[in-house]
């Protein structure tokens, strides 16, 4: 199964202001709802799920999925200028789950992605505030 997951916030600050609060990434984590990623080598580590830090042209902050074997891909989070001298924050999972992990994607992995990731751009809105 194709997994793309996108989730986008018009933000009233310009992109570099946004693109600021990544280099902190601990000030967006939404705990303690959600805990941080743990790190765990060179990879983080939340659940089961395995992320691997790496560079993506126009990504603010991007990882590879390692981990779990079923489930393979990568996200991460991308500006774009908005209106009126606003950004566009934009986080992305583009992969594939196959096997069991179809139904774990679906029925418990994306819910808690997506309340996840929403808490995430509702903290940059409120640090951008």
């Amino acid at each position: 199964m194709k997994i793309h997951n996108v989730h986008e916030r018009s933000l009233a600050s310009d992109p570099e202001a946004v693109a600021a609060l990544f280099e902190d990434m601990e000030q967006l984590w939404p705990t303690p709802e959600f805990p941080a990623p743990k790190p765990e080598g060179d990879v983080l580590r939340m659940g089961a799920m395995l992320w691997q830090p790496v560079e993506r042209v126009g990504a603010v902050r991007a990882w590879n999925l390692v981990g779990p074997k079923h489930l393979s891909g990568a996200h991460w989070f991308e500006l774009d200028e908005g209106p009126n001298g606003g950004a566009t924050l934009r986080h992305i999972v583009d992969g594939e789950a196959v096997g069991d992990f179809e139904s774990v994607w679906r029925d418990r992995i994306e819910p808690v992605h997506n309340a996840y990731i929403e808490a995430v751009l509702d903290r940059a809105e409120e640090a951008l505030a």
